[in-house]
């Protein structure tokens, strides 16, 4: 078992995959479970708190992290799928002996969910430079989640830009942010659909109060140089967050 991470498993409405999830990644992290308040609760939760979106279940992420002492925070959202945990371990355990490394994320499935399509799985097979990273699913260095901690959730309860933040702040410590594409993970579409405008009036006032916008830009330029190389130029990033495509509660 890896000492220095915890995952934590944040759930609503997923309780049984959750509780899959739990057992599962259990083998190799000391794994605590999260529900907020599902009207199905999960039968393995080790907390239950209100039903306070992305940001509460961020927010209680992070704060056990902080309790455990823990120097890793493996964040998962309850609707996730892991084909092969094992390797997913094998990656992680890689991961924490580079000092580079602040954000790592595994890469995405074809036919995932997903706010960064840079994030998709480009079959390089190796870990690649991703400037942005999903809130899904993520592992960060604890230390860079603490500037971000604790998420005003009366201002951002859905959570969007907290993924950005985290990359954010990974750069500004002189860390990189990296996918995957050795291990895959699948994020299925949502059954549980958001205000999109919500969503995007609450992200644009937690994300203009920094300097994380001018980062956006400077991310969003990285990858248009990108584009221009690359074949699979047009599944590539917009990433601003308000322009996010997809529909759904992103957990």
């Amino acid at each position: 078992m890896t000492n220095s991470v915890l995952a934590v498993v944040t759930n609503y409405d997923f309780s049984d995959n959750a509780d899959t999830l739990k057992a599962s990644l259990s083998h190799y992290f000391e794994t605590l479970l999260i529900d907020s308040s599902s009207p199905s609760p999960p039968k393995t939760a080790d907390r239950t708190i209100s039903n306070l979106y992305y940001g509460g279940l961020w927010n209680e992420a992070v704060k056990l992290t902080q309790e455990k002492e823990k120097h890793w925070l493996l964040f998962v959202a309850s609707d996730i799928h892991i084909p092969d945990v094992k390797l997913l371990a094998n990656c992680i355990q890689t991961v924490l002996g580079d000092n580079k490394i602040g954000v790592y994320t595994p890469s995405l499935r074809y036919d995932s969910r997903i706010a960064f399509d840079y994030c998709y799985n480009r079959g390089t097979g190796r870990v690649r430079e991703c400037y942005l990273c999903e809130g899904f699913f993520f592992l960060a260095r604890t230390e860079i989640l603490a500037k971000l901690y604790p998420v005003d959730t009366r201002d951002n309860y859905y959570g969007w830009g907290i993924d950005i933040m985290t990359a954010f702040h990974a750069y500004q410590a002189g860390l990189k942010v990296m996918v995957d594409d050795q291990v895959e993970i699948y994020h299925p579409p949502s059954s549980h659909p958001i205000s999109i405008e919500q969503a995007h009036q609450q992200s644009v006032k937690y994300l203009t109060t920094t300097k994380a916008i001018s980062f956006l830009d400077r991310s969003k330029k990285r990858i248009e140089r990108e584009k221009k190389l690359s074949r699979v130029g047009k599944r590539l990033i917009n990433a601003i967050p308000w322009t996010r495509k997809e529909v759904g509660n992103i957990t």
